[in-house]
């Protein structure tokens, strides 16, 4: 049996619930322990409340419209952002000498759902070599961005 684009891309929605269940219990605690004592609970509830609802979005539009553009903007915006969440998990693991509530999912599911839609992607059709590293970059800035302002809350005042 043959699986399509518009299938297996629901596995991203699927990974990333997984992972925010393995941060639900403890990483608003780990952040205030080691990177903001303004990260609270109920910070942490919106801010994955609104990353389900993106990624059921974004995994919405591809499967439905699985063309060259929406792949882009599905790599560029949530796939890529999420190698990139994995980096951090496993560097602050190292960095703070402490287990970064969420590395696990983001080291074993990430890497290998990213290289396998990309994989599809490209098998497609819908994601050239050149697009795709664009994507990485685009990811990279936007995750860079969301750590800077939802995590470690640069530019705000106490």
């Amino acid at each position: 049996m043959s699986v399509s684009i518009a299938q297996v891309v629901w596995l991203a929605p699927i990974a990333a619930a997984c992972h925010f269940l393995e941060e639900w219990p403890h990483f608003a605690e780990w952040a205030r322990d080691h990177i903001s004592s303004r990260y609270t609970d109920q910070h942490w509830r919106r801010i994955h409340l609104l990353g389900i609802v993106s990624a059921i979005g974004f995994t919405g539009v591809v499967s439905w419209a699985p063309g060259p553009v929406s792949v882009f903007l599905f790599t560029a915006l949530y796939l890529t952002p999420m190698l990139f969440n994995m980096i951090f998990h496993a560097a602050t693991s190292y960095l703070y000498g402490s287990y970064s509530p969420g590395v696990l999912t983001a080291v074993v599911l990430f890497p290998a759902l990213s290289w396998y839609l990309i994989c599809g992607f490209a098998q497609a059709g819908l994601l050239r070599a050149e697009t795709a590293a664009a994507a990485t970059a685009i990811g990279a800035v936007v995750h860079g961005i969301d750590l800077a302002s939802t995590t470690f809350f640069l530019k705000r005042r106490a």
